[in-house]
């Protein structure tokens, strides 16, 4: 062999992708990490397969850090083609450390099993004839030098492809001459493909629909997205669909790369969502808050805060919500229908309740940071519960000075009266060391939590500390959520001590309005002995299916005067009047959610607020959530 490229121009049968796998590296990645269920061929202008690799330049090779392969794998992806089309024959899982003479035996076994039966035979050959052993070439200048590989490992071998194309050249059993087979070493390779709901999820017109990718061995990854094989959205991970592309399939097209070494030819992967472009269903609120979606100017210096219980998929069943038609009731329909509300009022700071973990990792988050929010998780600590709250901050205007989250149980006096200064903690601890029942719920059966965060504006440094909660839902349970504000109130407390002009925001669901128990202890500070309908939950309460189950009381105990004052700042609602209802469902309609500040921060406005006419229930197909979101924009006291 005078010269490696000619001979390579002449005839080669197909590429060895090899791999060097981190240490830990899932080697099932492609199947597990990826919805291979939608990967398609798809011919993308201009880009080429496999089979009509450029290699007869070079392509540098990237190896890992450290030259020790100890514990490390070889993936082994073997690639034959014909003309523009090709298939993978042969994948192997190698130790980088196996001698390649011994994985090269391998290939050559698999080869032989695989395609003896389907290549030409010689007329001199049999089936069960003896392949000579496998070999392996580099390119030294023009010519093309066999090398000894007795002594040269998996690892090392993609080390020496840095410096020099190989080719190796496998006998098959059955075949007129070896195939020739160039190896392609460590290309940028897509190591993981999500999308929410691994692109099955519905696409509507005006909805971003997105793509996260994970990658080894690259520098960046272009998305590319298409509509009907027409390009429409040039290298981003979101598209956000048209009325012209109703009707339409959408498929995103990735090809990762490494800057000045490769440029991912051949290396592209095709995903096709499942269901086609359909038209955008009008938001009932959206509707009646047109001044509320546009774009803010940038001399806006308001805090625009919005809170959201966006009802969690696994409280979204039929059983729950056997009003609403069964396909209303899909988180395929719902989530991408509630991201397009959340982003189309500009809001400065997000607190969502309900919030599913899978919702958050594979939609919420991936969407909002590529509209410039950054974002943070808590999962509730109530045993079977995958949900949460989620928070977010608009990062060109905000940042995180600190994120925590809390167990609302976390702070309740435990060690005995005179132990603990807070207000009401002695009178709290006797409760609960009466009330065996009650306290046994509130320290192992329910796990709310209250998200705090310090943020800071970057322009003025103003400092606003953030909480987000979502309280205990049962109706005859005012007991328990006045103790989980008390907790929320000592939590505020304990972090506003190091700052005492620090604006204070407290959003979310108490599953309460601000007239009952807990919104008493939040707006006044104190909660008179057995107010409302404290004394009667408290005797009468008991655990059951849904928390349903309320009977006669089984005793007669007071509940006591709650106050923290001492503690306390003015807190005052930011949405006067309060609306008719924030949750609506047949039958049953309250103002549950709140948005609450503390007196360093003014109320400007609102946003329209529905009425019963406008909606009998809740979900629909024309509003996501069985509650309203609430909107308002702040002004810092000067």
């Amino acid at each position: 062999m005078n010269d490696f490229n000619a001979v390579q121009e002449k005839r080669c049968d197909g590429h060895l992708f090899a791999r060097t796998l981190p240490i830990g590296f899932d080697p099932n990645y492609d199947q597990c990490d990826k919805p291979v269920q939608r990967r398609i061929s798809f011919p993308v202008p201009n880009f080429s397969p496999p089979s009509s690799f450029r290699l007869s330049r070079s392509r540098p090779c990237v190896t890992l850090d450290s030259e020790e392969f100890t514990g490390k794998t070889c993936e082994l992806s073997l690639y034959l083609y014909d003309g523009a089309s090709e298939s993978k024959i042969v994948q192997l899982f190698r130790s980088a450390d196996e001698p390649f003479a011994n994985t090269l035996k391998r290939i050559q076994i698999s080869l032989s099993k695989k395609m003896g039966s389907n290549c030409k035979r010689s007329k001199n050959n049999s089936k069960s004839d003896v392949a000579e052993l496998p070999s392996v070439w580099k390119q030294e200048g023009s010519c093309a030098v066999e090398m000894n590989i007795s002594d040269i490992s998996c690892g090392a071998l993609l080390k020496e492809y840095c410096n020099n194309q190989i080719q190796l050249r496998i006998p098959v059993i059955g075949c007129d001459e070896p195939l020739r087979l160039l190896i392609e070493a460590n290309p940028p390779t897509i190591t993981s493909v999500s999308s929410f709901d691994n692109l099955q999820a519905n696409v509507f017109a005006k909805i971003p629909v997105h793509v996260q990718v994970g990658c080894l061995f690259a520098t960046g990854v272009v998305i590319d997205w298409y509509a009907d094989g027409v390009l429409v959205q040039n290298d981003s991970p979101i598209y956000v669909p048209t009325n012209n592309d109703i009707g339409k399939e959408v498929i995103v097209c990735i090809r990762p790369y490494r800057t000045d070494e490769h440029d991912g030819e051949g290396c592209l992967e095709a995903y096709a969502f499942t269901k086609r472009v359909e038209p955008y269903p009008e938001n009932t609120l959206l509707a009646i808050r047109p001044e509320w979606t546009k774009p803010r100017l940038s001399t806006d210096k308001n805090f625009r805060v919005l809170t959201y219980n966006i009802l969690a998929d696994q409280n979204c069943t039929p059983s729950w919500h056997p009003y609403c038609d069964e396909a209303i009731l899909l988180k395929q329909r719902r989530f991408p229908l509630i991201v397009h509300e959340i982003l189309s009022y500009h809001a400065d700071i997000i607190c969502l309740q309900e919030v599913d973990e899978h919702i958050f990792q594979r939609l919420l988050q991936p969407v909002l940071d590529a509209y410039g929010y950054a974002g943070y998780y808590s999962s509730k600590k109530t045993d079977g519960q995958m949900e949460g709250c989620g928070m977010f901050i608009n990062s060109k205007r905000l940042e995180w000075i600190s994120c925590d989250s809390h167990e609302l149980k976390s702070v309740l006096p435990t060690d005995g009266p005179g132990h603990d200064r807070w207000g009401s903690s002695d009178d709290i601890y006797k409760l609960l060391k009466k009330r065996p029942d009650l306290e046994e719920i509130i320290l192992c059966k329910l796990g709310h939590i209250l998200q705090l965060a310090q943020v800071r504006e970057k322009t003025t440094g103003t400092e606003i500390l953030v909480g987000n909660t979502h309280l205990f839902f049962h109706p005859n349970a005012s007991h328990i959520r006045t103790l989980q504000m008390w907790s929320i109130l000592r939590l505020l407390a304990q972090a506003k001590a190091s700052s005492t002009d620090q604006c204070i925001i407290l959003c979310g669901d108490f599953n309460s309005s601000l007239i009952n128990s807990c919104g008493k202890l939040l707006i006044e500070g104190v909660v008179p002995t057995n107010h409302r309908d404290l004394k009667n939950h408290l005797n009468a309460f008991q655990w059951g299916e849904r928390g349903r189950r309320f009977e006669t009381a089984t005793s007669d105990d007071d509940f006591p005067e709650l106050s923290v004052r001492d503690n306390f700042q003015q807190m005052n609602s930011a949405i006067i009047p309060a609306p008719a209802f924030t949750h609506l469902i047949p039958g049953f309609s309250a103002n549950l959610d709140h948005i609450v500040i503390s007196n360093s921060l003014v109320p400007l406005n609102h946003a329209n607020m529905p009425s019963q006419d406008m909606l009998s229930f809740m979900p629909n197909a024309n509003a996501p959530s069985d509650h309203v979101s609430l909107l308002c924009d702040l002004a810092i006291v000067p």
